[in-house]
């Protein structure tokens, strides 16, 4: 018997998921009569680097492939709305937004992404002459001033369970 539990929002990466449906299934039934449920979930419908920077378009074609290669859809975000309202919750509100990287703080967060992964992606046959040239011109990119990059576009649903 799933704990009833009132969540005010949740953020949660449903494309790395082999059945999203089924986690939303298990949330939904968690939640209480007239309760919210909030998520966020990338749709990897765009991502940019403005000037261009071919390491990382690399990058982010890798991480796709290993989303999808380990089960998961790198796109789900995109079957998110859809998904909420087949499940019976009232859609309170609905949006899209793309987190952009600046500053060189947020910037470095593609070179830490990339050292978590780093080993898998050197499992996959990546060279690590590949890698190494990522990390050099990410960081670079992370200095460099006027270079704004995206790494994912994302969608919030949140929906409230009828009573």
């Amino acid at each position: 018997t799933a704990k009833r539990v009132e969540p005010r929002s949740l953020v949660f990466l449903m494309i790395h998921l082999a059945s999203p449906e089924q986690a939303l299934d298990q949330m939904v039934e968690c939640l209480r009569p007239t309760g919210t449920l909030a998520v966020v979930s990338a749709t990897h419908q765009a991502y940019f680097c403005q000037p261009g920077l071919s390491s990382f378009d690399l990058f982010f074609t890798l991480v796709l492939r290993m989303i999808s290669e380990a089960g998961g859809d790198p796109r789900w975000g995109v079957k998110l709305l859809p998904n909420m309202m087949e499940r019976g919750l009232q859609i309170d509100k609905a949006k899209s937004f793309m987190p952009i990287l600046y500053s060189e703080y947020q910037k470095e967060f593609l070179s830490i992404a990339l050292k978590t992964i780093e080993e898998k992606l050197v499992g996959r046959g990546v060279a690590r002459k590949q890698i190494t040239a990522m990390h050099t011109d990410f960081t670079s990119m992370a200095k460099a001033q006027g270079q704004l990059c995206s790494f994912a576009d994302c969608i919030m649903v949140a929906g409230v369970k009828p009573v």
